[in-house]
């Protein structure tokens, strides 16, 4: 939250978050998750070295 990836009120003491921002953050994380394996899988393959 403090690097600026998900929006926050501080109305006191905590954060409040909108149930929206959460899940598209999440959505956001998945998807960077997945082309980074995919890129894994594809250097591995290109390599020779993925099924052995």
């Amino acid at each position: 939250m403090d690097e600026g990836g998900l929006s926050y009120t501080r109305p006191g003491r905590h954060r409040r978050v909108l149930l929206a921002d959460v899940l598209d953050y999440k959505e956001a994380r998945r998807s960077q998750r997945r082309q980074g394996l995919d890129e894994l899988t594809r250097l591995t393959e290109e390599s020779g070295l993925y099924g052995n």
